[in-house]
């Protein structure tokens, strides 16, 4: 008889997915369920020895830990307060700097009277209220710069603004008043000021620039709102 022909083997079947899939969930199972009991027994013997230290013969011992912690709790929290009030001393000197080296040095034109009104309108729009107050002490000294230019003498802007013509400063009035707080402010930058009070004052010095032709009045002069 001729040879048959070799019949294929069957393909091997696969384990099943869902077999072992249960299997691992179970010993997954196990496994938190012994380390459950496990860090179960450490917390509530962790508990238990933290009840006999505060009641027992260690309560002296706890209560002096607690005063200790207070106590290092509020050197912390001095040492907090403290070094904060460093940080901002450290700004407000930086910002005295900054107004010193600005005021030394002379505008002329149109064109340099605008990028400086510029950083007028940046530091009016942080949400640090002493960057408000720089915004109005170099509008102030813009005012100043603008006078000393048109030929007004005197050593500060209240005694130019003394003798500054009306009919060439219309706004003289509400400049006056931006300058009182303008003073205020320079001899307490830490007093903080609603940023619409800052903004009144400084559309007032803004009107006075462009009444003495030092600012253009154009929309892009404009205070941000």
């Amino acid at each position: 008889m001729p040879d048959q022909a070799p019949q294929p083997q069957q393909p091997q079947q696969s384990p099943d997915n869902l077999t072992n899939l249960i299997g691992i969930a179970l010993a997954a199972l196990i496994l938190f369920g012994f380390f459950g009991t496990f860090l179960g027994s450490i917390f509530i013997g962790y508990t238990n020895f933290i009840e006999r230290f505060y009641a027992g013969q260690f309560s002296i011992l706890a209560t002096i830990f607690k005063i200790f912690f207070i106590l290092l709790d509020a050197l912390f929290f001095a040492w907090m307060v403290l070094a904060l009030k460093r940080l901002r001393a450290v700004r407000f000197a930086a910002l005295r700097a900054d107004m010193a080296h600005y005021a030394k040095k002379p505008l002329t034109g149109e064109d340099e009277f605008g990028k400086t009104w510029e950083s007028v309108a940046a530091f009016l729009e942080s949400d640090n209220p002493a960057e408000w107050n720089m915004a109005l002490l170099r509008a102030d000294a813009l005012l100043e710069e603008a006078l000393t230019q048109k030929g007004y003498e005197g050593a500060t802007l209240a005694d130019k603004l003394r003798i500054v013509d009306p009919h060439q400063l219309p706004s003289i009035e509400s400049v006056w008043s931006a300058h009182r707080l303008r003073n205020m402010i320079a001899h307490d930058l830490k007093a903080e000021y609603a940023r619409d009070t800052i903004r009144t004052a400084i559309d007032a010095y803004q009107n006075a620039l462009q009444e003495l032709g030092f600012l253009a009045a154009q929309k892009e002069n404009d205070l941000p709102r």
